[in-house]
């Protein structure tokens, strides 16, 4: 693995049992990570669990907050439990629509601003969507970056030419903060494309003519490799919990 960049990746809890036993190799991937972010999709207690779990193993990390699905009484009883944890950064999302309540925060400016006004010690990330209206996803972010937001990741793409057309509007702004790249390491061709579907992500005329696992990592590798190329220092995976065929991706770059 090419030295000269780090990288972070996301986790899934009740997703798989992949992760369940902490096998010695994904262990050893997580304290390699910079951060490894940890998903929450409702199930808070599962969250959590696996959040101590790793904590005791040594690993730097980062929970999701879904402004929807979290009220201040719950915010507050959660930050207390992450600072004793030694937990640095967090990952601030909207969430689904359907977790959304009067006592939640609806407006996930709302939350940020929250968190840092009271808990300043936390850094906060956010999301950020490269594809669609980039008017509108720019506005968004400085929204969330007014609010207190110190970092964002992207959702995933797979074309380098969609991260830089991004990030040069952003700097236009002036956007300065780090945007670190989110890349999906899929290979399996229908599961890939059901999820862009899902997502909104354009898959690119080259990856569909890829879609077997062997060319589709070769693929990744080199996407990847492109990324690093244009003066990009940090990669986030969204692994859906397949952290071995991210550590093949680590090996090849």
């Amino acid at each position: 693995m090419d030295k000269s960049f780090t990288f972070s990746f996301e986790i899934t809890p009740q997703l798989n049992n992949s992760i369940e036993n902490m096998p010695a190799q994904f262990i050893q991937l997580c304290r390699k990570a910079s951060f490894v972010s940890i998903a929450d999709h409702g199930a808070k207690e599962t969250q959590l669990a696996l959040i101590k779990k790793l904590a005791c193993l040594q690993v730097n990390i980062m929970p999701h907050i879904a402004s929807r699905g979290i009220n201040k009484t719950t915010l507050t009883t959660l930050l207390s439990d992450y600072q004793s944890l030694g937990i640095k950064q967090l990952l601030i999302i909207s969430g689904d629509q359907q977790q959304a309540t009067r006592n939640n925060f609806d407006d996930i400016t709302v939350l940020i601003n929250t968190i840092k006004q009271h808990h300043p010690q936390f850094k906060l990330f956010v999301a950020v969507n490269l594809e669609g209206n980039l008017t509108h996803n720019i506005t968004t972010l400085q929204h969330k970056i007014n609010a207190g937001a110190d970092a964002a990741i992207t959702q995933f793409f797979f074309n380098s030419n969609t991260y830089s057309t991004f990030m040069k509007k952003c700097r236009q702004q002036p956007i300065t903060m780090p945007i670190i790249p989110g890349i999906l390491p899929l290979l399996n061709p229908q599961r890939l494309q059901k999820i862009s579907a899902n997502c909104r992500v354009e898959l690119p005329k080259q990856l569909l003519k890829r879609l077997d696992t062997t060319r589709s990592l070769a693929y990744m590798v080199n996407f990847c490799q492109d990324l690093l190329d244009m003066g990009v220092n940090h990669l986030h995976f969204f692994t859906i919990n397949e952290w071995q065929l991210l550590n093949k991706i680590l090996t090849k770059i």
